[in-house]
């Protein structure tokens, strides 16, 4: 037996709710580098982490109304993972 797990409306809804209050946070985080070291990585930063946080909070969205397991969870964590790369980029190159 097979038995896949579902996602929850609460699950999603907190998830949201956080990537909601995260991005905001992210961009005044990331604005505050914008004048340290390597200012267009930073300003790219600035602009795409937050758009990262929108576009995982819409494909968990469409996972839960599409069927989707609980794996679609993870999605939440790719802005923190864009965050980290774009911050290894700024330091190296900057």
């Amino acid at each position: 037996m097979n038995k896949r797990a579902t996602m929850s409306f609460f699950g999603v809804a907190f998830g949201t709710l956080v990537q909601l209050i995260l991005a905001p946070f992210l961009a005044v985080v990331l604005g505050l580098g914008v004048g340290i070291g390597n200012s267009e990585m930073w300003e790219l930063a600035y602009n795409l982490v937050p758009a990262s946080c929108l576009a995982s909070i819409a494909i968990v969205i469409f996972y839960f109304f599409n069927g989707g397991s609980s794996k679609a969870y993870w999605w939440y964590i790719s802005p923190i993972v864009l965050l980290v790369f774009l911050v290894i980029i700024a330091e190296l190159t900057g």
